[in-house]
């Protein structure tokens, strides 16, 4: 599960924000809760977020910021990655320093997450120059911390690592304490400036299981799309075959609309992306056409998506999506929405995290406050600004209320987040009396 996500100095947030799934003490939808153990205690987080702003305020920069995290951690270094069909959301590191710096600021991502009953929180510092600047790319901080303990903390290529923090089941069997001084220094002579040392050297210190687990969660249980996903570019078929979609997916789609009785996968050339094939009842015969001729764009873009929200519950994902309700009616939403909060489905605390810009879903019956999160961007300063509903205080000191009309106050402007457009202002239109 994601604990908090925490960045600076990324894109237009030259200040960072602080993207926590930790609840408020606000006592909204109290059965949508998930729960986790730290150490003897018990606690609460959320299992969803949902994001608002006008068209460039940064809500998609949330999104892209996890993803640039996963790549860093996955690739082992702050190189640019190698993008492939499967690594669509990739960006060049050097676009995303604030542009408008006119000093030099590192980027910093601060990750804190659970697996299997562990904490680990995973900080980064990098310098990546201004905005375009391909020289003098180095790592200046690197930590990890296991249970709320320093397990390493890295200042450039100086490595100090705790083995006092480190129990006998966090070290690797085949290290020996005996080499702690030899190694020490090893580990600080051949350190490469580009390259984690999560990555590297401590794999050969720490526990595979336990370096296995810090993977497995950028890898497997943090899914980021920041771009339309096909999810029929990950299906591994050969030229010629055929692909029934399963059936909980048919039965799905089924309930939104869909014209086919049944649909298939088909991959027609080695190199193609299997296309969705609709079978259709006419004049007595099934007819295959293909879905994007005949299906709509609504039911596209849902093939595509329930395959993930099955995944994420199957498997407690933290599934986080680019304007995921893009296409599809706001019920469809609301009920995607209501499997991650209902606790005898979502039983392995999977986590939805997406951004819109359809108010509807500003209902204390679909969403906790703390849960609704807005993104604002100063037209001076060209700076994002993060906070949520449950930051908002009355005059008499308590948080907005739970009966409060939150919609209506959004198109109030009470909560910020929102541009008023008048497009006819570009248009000559004559005054009164003028031809």
């Amino acid at each position: 599960m994601l604990i908090n996500f925490k960045t600076k100095n990324y894109k237009s947030f030259k200040n960072g924000f602080d993207f926590t799934m930790k609840p408020s003490r606000v006592r909204d939808l109290n059965h949508s809760l998930l729960y986790y153990n730290e150490g003897e205690n018990t606690k609460k987080i959320l299992s969803s977020s949902v994001i608002y702003g006008p068209n460039a305020a940064g809500k998609t920069t949330i999104i892209e910021a996890f993803s640039r995290i996963k790549e860093i951690v996955l690739n082992g270094n702050i190189e640019n990655p190698k993008i492939n069909r499967y690594n669509m959301n990739s960006v060049n590191l050097e676009l995303t320093p604030f542009i408008y710096n006119s000093e030099k600021e590192p980027v910093e991502f601060d990750i804190t997450f659970e697996m299997d009953k562990v904490i680990y929180r995973y900080f980064l510092s990098i310098e990546l120059g201004n905005f375009l600047s391909k020289d003098g790319r180095e790592i200046l901080e690197e930590i990890l911390e296991i249970n709320s303990k320093n397990i390493y903390i890295r200042e450039n290529k100086k490595i100090n690592v705790f083995f006092e923090n480190m129990k006998d089941i966090y070290l690797n069997e085949g290290f020996s304490r005996n080499l702690l001084e030899s190694y020490d220094l090893i580990m600080n002579s051949n350190l490469e400036s580009t390259k984690l040392f999560l990555s590297t050297e401590f794999r050969s210190l720490i526990s595979k299981e336990l370096y296995n687990n810090i993977y497995k969660w950028f890898d497997e249980k943090l899914l980021v799309f920041n771009n339309f996903y096909q999810f029929s570019s990950v299906l591994e078929l050969e030229k010629n075959e055929y692909k029934q979609v399963p059936k909980e997916l048919y039965e799905a789609v089924n309930k939104i609309g869909v014209l086919a009785t049944d649909m298939f996968f088909r991959k027609t050339d080695e190199n193609e992306i299997p296309v969705l094939y609709s079978v259709l009842q006419f004049n007595n015969n099934k007819v295959l056409i293909p879905s994007r001729m005949i299906e709509s764009v609504g039911t596209l873009h849902f093939i595509d998506l329930f395959p993930l929200i099955m995944l994420s519950l199957q498997e407690g994902i933290t599934l986080v999506i680019d304007e995921m309700d893009a296409s599809l009616h706001p019920m469809v939403v609301m009920s995607v929405v209501n499997l991650f909060h209902n606790p005898n489905i979502n039983k392995n605390n999977a986590q939805l995290i997406f951004n819109t810009h359809n108010p509807i879903y500003l209902n204390n019956s679909v969403f906790r406050r703390d849960e609704m999160c807005f993104v604002e961007k100063d037209k001076d300063t060209r700076i994002s600004d993060f906070y949520k509903l449950s930051d908002f205080m009355t005059n008499s000191g308590t948080s907005t209320r739970n009966t409060t009309d939150y919609i209506n106050n959004y198109f109030k402007n009470k909560y910020g987040a929102i541009e008023y457009v008048d497009l006819s202002e570009i248009f000559d239109i004559p005054k009164n009396g003028e031809e």
